[in-house]
């Protein structure tokens, strides 16, 4: 997922396996998950973004995420 608002964004929702992506060059968040829960956040590269991994309100397992270079 690149060049887009956020890479991954997510509302109010629930069990979400988020894996195996590279995202990058977005220009708010990488990854964006709002009020939404039991989520598993694993192996993706998140690079070059505004902002990494944003979780609002939300759960979520976040595991052996590759995360460098995103300016906030």
């Amino acid at each position: 997922m690149t060049d887009n608002y956020d890479g991954i964004y997510s509302f109010n929702s629930l069990n979400n396996t988020i894996s195996g992506n590279n995202i990058t060059g977005n220009s708010n968040d990488g990854i964006d998950l709002e009020s939404s829960s039991q989520n598993t956040i694993n192996e993706n590269n998140v690079m070059g973004n505004q902002y990494g991994i944003y979780l609002s309100n939300s759960i979520a397992n976040v595991n052996f995420n590759r995360i460098v270079g995103n300016i906030s």
